[in-house]
């Protein structure tokens, strides 16, 4: 990639090293989602967020540099996949985890009720990082700002409608399991006004001030070229 900062190499190691821990212990979480125990999720994800928050802080007013906030983020990460994992036991003492009780028949049953959820997260990771590659194949690499800025700075509300999604999604999944087909459309049409209402705040702000957002965010010569 003719990338020449040292530090790039162990990022990919740390960045590597948390998505590896992440698809196992991403299993419990998904058991805590499966009990509707929202409540112990979010204090997770205030105290790792609170915790990255403080640590990068630390990180940048010491004048350490990218490979420590590296540090602090796998640390952050760590910390959340210890916190699901008591969640998960707190929720479920009695159910046992080995590798021995794996089974073949169980992997089919798993993967033909999550192969509609793999496509759907397949195809929306396609759709955000595709768009991108796009711009920097027929454009100079430096196009693919003027379509990341606003989507950086709409990652707060992106993040707030994924929590109503953690939300919804075990519910449509019981309801599913309960032919409530009917209530499963109201549930979507539900899911969308919440989270139209949590975006239309910040559009409302960027339609008014976009030139001075992008000009605070990046730089006065990006907002003239395409704050609207």
């Amino acid at each position: 990639w003719h990338i020449h900062q040292p530090a790039f190499p162990k990022l990919i190691v740390i960045a590597g090293t948390s998505f590896g821990l992440g698809m196992f212990f991403n299993i419990f979480g998904a058991c805590v989602e499966g009990f509707q125990r929202f409540d112990l999720l979010g204090r997770i994800w205030i105290t790792t967020t609170t915790v990255r928050s403080l640590g990068v802080f630390l990180v940048l007013y010491t004048g350490h540099g990218l490979l420590w906030m590296g540090f602090v983020l796998l640390g952050a990460q760590l910390l959340s996949y210890l916190l699901t994992f008591l969640s998960f036991r707190h929720v479920a003492p009695n159910v046992k985890v080995s590798w021995r009780r794996a089974s073949f028949p169980m992997l089919r049953r798993i993967a033909a009720y999550g192969f509609h959820s793999f496509t759907t997260i397949v195809s929306g990771r396609l759709l955000n990082q595709g768009l991108p590659a796009i711009i920097a194949s027929r454009l100079p690499m430096q196009s693919v700002v003027y379509y990341m800025t606003p989507l950086r700075i709409m990652d707060y509300a992106m993040d707030g409608v994924g929590r109503v999604g953690m939300v919804t999604t075990p519910n449509a999944a019981e309801l599913a399991a309960k032919n409530r087909h009917s209530d499963i459309a109201q549930l979507g049409i539900y899911a969308n006004r919440y989270c139209l209402c949590l975006f239309l705040p910040l559009v409302a702000v960027l339609l008014v001030y976009g030139y001075e957002v992008y000009s605070l965010w990046v730089r006065p010569s990006l907002a003239a070229a395409s704050a609207y």
